[in-house]
């Protein structure tokens, strides 16, 4: 495989250049004309709906985390050999060359495992954890705006979460370029800097959208999340509110089936809230839905 130097710089290419000769791996340029090839049809006009979804929806494939990675390094390696004909091997040696080239961990996590086999899982896998876009963001030298592209458009999860301190750290490194080793110093600096100043935790109304320009605007920042006590006790409200619901729609769920002539007949009793399961919930949020001879619903 003829590659020139790897050229995983900060900036030095967006994610979809219009520009990009390597024409093979532009999966959304091809979506793209996909789709404007059947609006632009002659047929498009006497379609109904449920046809133009089907056609569409055939014609429209989800592309998977592990190509988008491939055409990711593909570019930024500036790969001369053809798109289909690059082996996995040769990414996987890239990977792990940058990865050892950057002084990144290949988990966040302590675990056995060798980085080949970690390597070869993420060319191999059709989604990964936000984790490991983390992970691969500071292996491949990403920028803040790539690491933002994987995770929203890539394995489709929310951006950066700036409520979240290990987040903010990773954003902050990314924005100034600066490798892993920054997070362990920045995590174990901003327990010094709490400790000194007596900083109180409070909570903030809303998560930000700026990165801090400086250390510390970012201890600043920092020390106005929740504290973990706090966010777990948020959580647990969270879920006494959806049980509190759960147990709601379970109670909704057996008048409806006490309604029911022909079913109390059939099963010839009378429902309580604890007789009601997932399964009968279901079926009361699917009714609307037709169904196949198999009983499953239809597309």
């Amino acid at each position: 495989m003829k590659t020139s130097k790897p050229s995983f710089a900060y900036g030095e290419k967006d994610f979809y250049d219009p520009d990009s000769p390597f024409k093979d791996f532009e999966f959304t340029r091809k979506a793209v004309h996909r789709m404007n090839s059947v609006i632009n049809s002659v047929e498009f006009e006497e379609m109904d709906s449920d046809t133009i979804f089907a056609y569409l929806y055939k014609g429209m494939d989800l592309v998977s985390f592990k190509d988008y990675l491939k055409r990711y390094i593909y570019e930024k390696s500036e790969i001369q050999e053809p798109f289909p004909d690059v082996d996995d091997n040769d990414y996987k040696k890239i990977i792990i060359d940058c990865f050892r080239e950057n002084s990144a961990p290949f988990s966040f996590e302590a675990t056995a495992k060798k980085p080949s086999a970690i390597v070869k899982a993420w060319l191999s896998h059709e989604n990964v954890k936000r984790t490991t876009v983390f992970v691969l963001g500071f292996g491949l030298r990403m920028s803040r705006e790539d690491v933002s592209e994987f995770l929203t458009k890539v394995i489709r999860e929310n951006d950066f979460d700036l409520t979240n301190p290990d987040e903010v750290i990773y954003c902050y490194c990314f924005e100034h370029h600066l490798p892993y080793s920054a997070v362990r110093r920045l995590s174990e600096e901003y327990d010094h800097y709490r400790q000194q100043n007596h900083v109180p935790a409070a909570k903030l109304s809303e998560a930000s959208t700026s990165v801090p320009e400086n250390e510390d605007e970012l201890f600043s920042f920092l020390a106005k999340l929740e504290e973990p006590n706090d966010s777990a006790k948020k959580k647990m409200e969270i879920y006494m509110e959806f049980c509190r619901l759960y147990d709601r729609a379970r109670y909704l769920a057996a008048s409806i089936f006490n309604n029911d002539k022909d079913l109390l007949k059939e099963k010839d009793r009378y429902w309580n809230m604890e007789d009601i399961t997932s399964g009968d919930l279901e079926k009361i949020i699917s009714s609307g839905i037709p169904m196949e001879k198999t009983e499953i619903l239809k597309r």
